[in-house]
């Protein structure tokens, strides 16, 4: 990470403390011709509107309009974005705020007794090791009903362990998913 960079979510982890929200993340980008500073932030609730956004968006562009010499150089647009229903997680940070909550996982390969995609609630990360409570797998769809039927009803025999824990490299994506009840 820039050392710029570093700064500004320094910067943008404050503020969103200060107005009681959860820091996610921070990236500058491209928006066409422009710079753009994404922030993401969460709170607990798991609800962000726009009154939040922009609130977090007033204060940290006056901090940042004031650092002396800029943080980012030139004009830039700054945007300030909740995580998302399905937002696929990336960072140590991102598995720490979503910890608790229903995720869905696709692996590289298939996992003993689970499948290579799964549901689940994550429990966290740790020396690059996901953890899953309560791993369900999911079945894929089949235009056949009897197929279907024959999928749902394995799925159904398998015994499932009430925690999964999987190295980070064995897995393509894990995202939000909040059709699972927890």
């Amino acid at each position: 990470m820039p050392a710029n960079l570093d700064k500004v979510t320094d910067i943008a982890e404050s503020v969103c403390k200060k107005l009681g929200y959860i820091f996610v993340d921070a990236r500058i980008g491209q928006s066409g011709s422009r710079r753009c500073l994404t922030v993401t932030i969460h709170n607990e609730d798991g609800h962000i509107g726009f009154e939040d956004c922009e609130k977090v968006s007033r204060t940290l562009e006056e901090l940042l309009d004031n650092e002396e010499p800029p943080l980012i150089q030139g004009a830039f647009l700054l945007e300030v974005e909740s995580p998302g229903l399905d937002r696929e997680l990336k960072t140590e940070r991102e598995y720490a705020v979503f910890k608790g909550y229903p995720v869905e996982v696709k692996a590289r390969q298939k996992l003993d007794g689970i499948g290579d995609s799964f549901t689940g609630t994550l429990m966290g990360l740790k020396d690059g090791i996901a953890s899953f409570a309560n791993p369900k797998p999911i079945v894929s769809k089949s235009k056949n009903a009897k197929t279907q039927k024959a999928k749902t009803a394995k799925v159904q025999t398998l015994t499932l362990p009430k925690k999964l824990e999987v190295e980070l490299s064995k897995l393509n994506k894990v995202r939000l998913y909040p059709e699972v009840e927890s």
